[in-house]
């Protein structure tokens, strides 16, 4: 009879320390993913951040190359007088 109650004991004791290491485990874990979820929400800032630079630039490309072609001939004009 002792030993039963003894090992009941002992079973218990070891299924709290499981119950409690696991519920360690588990904050761990959603403190990691909100730790993840901040950097993927600065990262989708980022990414539409440089987006909206490349476009941008993009439209400055398209100027400049129309001011190019505009140049070229005007300076085609000036060599044909």
């Amino acid at each position: 009879m002792y030993m039963k109650t003894r090992m009941i004991m002992i079973t218990t004791v070891l299924a709290m320390g499981c119950l409690v290491w696991l519920l360690g485990e588990n904050r761990a874990y959603k403190a990691q993913y909100e730790k993840q979820r901040n950097v993927e929400a600065a990262l989708i800032d980022q990414y539409f951040d440089l987006k909206e630079e490349y476009e941008r630039c993009f439209d400055n490309v398209l100027m400049l190359d129309m001011n190019n072609a505009v140049l070229k001939d005007s300076i085609g004009k000036l060599d044909n007088q």
